[in-house]
């Protein structure tokens, strides 16, 4: 394993922040997974899609970069940065889900209150025939 890292000198730099060119500031601050960097890459391709030819893809992005420029610059002309969760479609959508959820559980508890009941029901018709059976035998044994 090490010698593999000695081999590529730029591997060390990577992993070990004191071998690294880095200021310790600009070190600390950079992510340690590509994570955003893959969800950024995936966010590009729902907005501009996949499988296009250059032109067309590089038109998509550009259209892409126009979009979020102006957003970038509407956020720093009002002070309100741009939130796509906030979207009245998305709203409509958590608040249907919601109480879609809040009636499924009401569902539920109802199907669980009627079987409850029906346990409690049958237990009761079951100690009632035992009290007419008590009540048959003592009336056998007199």
């Amino acid at each position: 394993w090490w010698a593999h890292k000695e081999m590529h000198p730029w591997i060390i730099p990577c992993l070990i922040k004191s071998q690294s060119g880095l200021s310790a500031e600009i070190w600390d601050t950079t992510p340690s997974t590509t994570n955003n960097n893959e969800a950024q890459h995936a966010w590009t391709n729902r907005l501009t899609g996949t499988g296009l030819s250059l032109t067309e893809g590089l038109t998509s992005a550009y259209h892409v970069d126009l979009n979020v420029a102006a957003e970038i610059q509407l956020s720093l002309k009002t002070g309100i940065l741009a939130n796509s969760n906030n979207e009245t479609s998305h709203r409509v959508a958590r608040s249907s889900a919601r109480q879609s959820a809040t009636a499924q559980k009401l569902r539920e508890s109802r199907q669980k209150d009627d079987a409850t009941k029906a346990i409690k029901d049958q237990l009761a018709q079951e100690a009632e025939k035992r009290r007419e059976s008590n009540a048959f035998s003592k009336a056998l044994k007199e």
